[in-house]
């Protein structure tokens, strides 16, 4: 059986996330919402999408788990943007936001789809949760 895959030797295997992930910080870090590239938030679900189908294809494994946190991390910097009670609302860019968090959700869903296609969904119990409502 394999054991545990730490961050750091999944990076030392497969490569870092690249620069830029640690900017995506929640709104109450700054007075007004962060500009966050499309490509960026692409590029992450991506990585993860990799990362996960290296560690499934190149670890042995009896049970994996693996945490994408990029909906999860977009909805607390973006939600107040999208809910008119948010003191940073501005009606004038909700569907700016929402087009964001859209393509965020599509981003993640066909990493999903990656990740999966790795594994033999016959022989394979896969199991999506969510710590609340956002994600």
């Amino acid at each position: 059986m394999g054991g545990r895959i730490e961050a750091g030797g999944l990076v030392h295997d497969f490569g870092a996330v690249g620069p830029g992930a640690e900017s995506m910080g929640e709104p109450r870090r700054y007075p007004e919402l962060p500009t966050i590239p499309g490509a960026q938030l692409d590029a992450h679900a991506l990585w993860w999408a990799k990362a996960t189908r290296y560690a499934l294809q190149n670890h042995e494994w009896d049970m994996a788990f693996s945490w994408v946190g990029t909906i999860d991390h977009m909805q607390h910097v973006m939600y107040g943007a999208i809910e008119p009670k948010s003191w940073h609302y501005d009606p004038a860019q909700a569907d700016t936001w929402m087009g964001h968090l859209r393509r965020v959700y599509s981003s993640v869903d066909r990493a999903a789809g990656q990740i999966l296609d790795a594994v033999d969904l016959d022989d394979t119990l896969v199991l999506v949760v969510s710590d609340h409502g956002f994600t």
